[in-house]
């Protein structure tokens, strides 16, 4: 079994909510609008990831990232509000 880490970073709009965490469109874990970082486990080889808020009724998605070959990466969700972008952690 592999792990995922997602490391939150925010922006100048701030984070409103808790982000829910879909792996293949589903809701895997939720990361918390006090937590900086969540650990996922991933049992399968590919898994289509993304991240979700929902405000004032409406849902926000994030751009999808792709794992493959059970890779097992450190991604970086940009929150600013409602805009999302989960790219790989250059930094780690």
């Amino acid at each position: 079994m592999k792990n995922v880490t997602i490391q939150k970073r925010v922006g100048v709009l701030g984070c409103p909510s808790d982000i829910t965490i879909l792996f293949d469109e589903r809701p895997k874990t939720v990361l918390k609008k006090d937590q900086d970082e969540v650990v996922i486990p991933v049992a399968s080889t590919e898994v289509t990831i993304q991240g979700e808020i929902e405000l004032n009724g409406r849902v926000y998605r994030s751009n999808a990232y792709f794992v493959l070959n059970g890779k097992c990466p450190k991604l970086l969700l940009d929150i600013s509000g409602a805009k999302m972008v989960l790219s790989v952690n250059k930094g780690e």
